[in-house]
This record gives C-alpha cells, structure tokens and sequence, in this order.
C-alpha cells in the first residue's frame, strides 16, 4: 500500500518538473516579447513546481525510510 504510495508520488513529482518546465518557457517567451503578465506567470509557475518538486522528494525520501522501517520491525518479529 505504501509503495504504491510513493509511486504515486513519483508521478506527481515528474508531473511537477515537466510543469516546472513549460513555466520557464512561458516566461522566456513572456520577457524575449515584453509580455510582462505572460513572464510573470510562468516565473510563478516555474516557482510553485519546483517547490512542489521538492516537497514530493522529501515525501518520497521520508516515506521510502518509514517503508524501510517497517521491513526491518517484520524481519525482527
């Protein structure tokens, strides 16, 4: 149950970073054309994903420990 947990936070972790991705380009094309509003937003987005990113990779991190843990209590008992 926990790992398809961490599966599903993988997907939303790659999901986030190609987001990530398509925020830069909007704000590449935003400031390369002197749309400010279009560049703004896409450096906002690409804010938000990437802080989305991490905290998916500190889930996954803490949560492989926690699935860790739990195998290791099983062995002993």
């Amino acid at each position: 149950m926990q790992a398809k947990a961490l599966e599903r936070i993988g997907r939303w972790r790659t999901f986030s970073v190609f987001v990530a991705g398509v925020g830069v380009l909007l704000a590449w094309a935003g400031f390369s054309r002197d749309i400010l509003v279009l560049g703004i937003f896409g450096v906002v987005l690409t804010t938000l994903s990437f802080v989305f990113a991490l905290l998916c990779t500190v889930g996954m991190r803490n949560g492989s420990r926690n699935v860790q843990k739990i195998l290791d209590a099983a062995e002993r008992e």
